[in-house]
């Protein structure tokens, strides 16, 4: 199963094995996802991290993950509740995806 990038509200690209909070990475919104991520986590996105370009290269990352088998038993890409992460042993790549 493929993601579509229309699918995803937001991406997270960051060092493996570390908290996600932002901290180790960069949490990026899509533009048509940008109020509604601002209303869940209770403040402003704010432009700087807005980016569809962003969200198109994190998924397309992750996508050629489950391409390569991914998704197989022992492969580097784990299906979450409403999310998709992809791990090469150096970052994690996470698409979160719209309800």
């Amino acid at each position: 199963m493929l993601i579509n990038v229309h699918d995803v509200m937001r991406v997270y690209s960051g060092t493996a094995n570390r908290c996600c909070c932002g901290c180790s990475g960069k949490h990026t919104t899509a533009s048509r996802f940008r109020e509604l991520n601002g209303k869940r986590r209770g403040y402003p996105v704010d432009d700087d991290e807005v980016s569809d370009r962003s969200v198109k290269i994190i998924v397309g990352k992750i996508n050629k993950a489950i391409m390569n088998g991914g998704c197989l038993p022992g492969g580097n890409v784990e299906l979450g509740e409403g999310y998709i992460c992809e791990d090469d042993g150096h970052r994690w790549r996470i698409a979160y995806l719209a309800d």
